[in-house]
C-alpha cells in the first residue's frame, strides 16, 4: 500500500503541474487575440489607387498588379501574427471585446506604407471628406 501511495505521489507531481498551472504561466487574452480592421484598410488602399489613377499618377492597367501586391503583403502580415500563435479577428465583425485587445490596423498600415505597397491618399481629398 505504501508503494502504491508513493507511485501515485510521484505520478501526480509530474501530471498536476500541467493541469493546475499557476496564473503567471497562463497567457493573457491580449497575448492571443488581436484585431485588424481589414475592410477599412483595403477600402483605404482602393480609394488611394483610384485617386492616383484619376490624377494621372498611375495607369489604370497598373491597378490589378498593385492591388495584388498590397493584398499579398497584408495577408503575409496577418499570417505572421497567426504564426506567432495569435488569433486575428476582423475588427469590424467583433461586437464587443475587452479594451485591452490590440488593434493592429494602424501598425499594419504604417508597415505597408513603409514597404511601399500601400498608397497614401492626398491630403486635400482626405480633409474634404473629413469636413463632410
Amino acid at each position: 500500500m505504501v508503494v502504491i501511495a508513493a507511485l501515485v505521489s510521484v505520478g501526480m507531481s509530474y501530471v498536476s503541474p500541467k493541469w493546475v498551472a499557476p496564473p503567471s504561466d497562463k497567457l493573457a487574452i491580449e497575448d492571443i487575440l488581436v484585431t485588424v480592421n481589414f475592410d477599412a484598410i483595403v477600402k483605404e488602399q482602393m480609394q488611394a489607387l483610384t485617386e492616383r489613377v484619376r490624377n494621372g499618377d498611375i495607369e489604370a492597367s497598373d491597378m490589378p498588379a498593385r492591388t495584388e501586391k498590397f493584398t499579398l503583403a497584408l495577408m503575409d502580415k496577418i499570417n505572421a501574427q497567426a504564426s506567432e500563435g495569435k488569433i486575428v479577428m476582423r475588427a469590424d465583425q467583433v461586437l464587443a471585446a475587452p479594451a485591452n485587445i490590440p488593434d493592429l490596423t494602424d501598425k499594419l498600415r504604417k508597415e505597408l506604407r513603409s514597404e511601399g505597397v500601400m498608397e497614401r491618399r492626398s491630403e486635400e481629398s482626405s480633409k474634404s471628406k473629413d469636413a463632410k
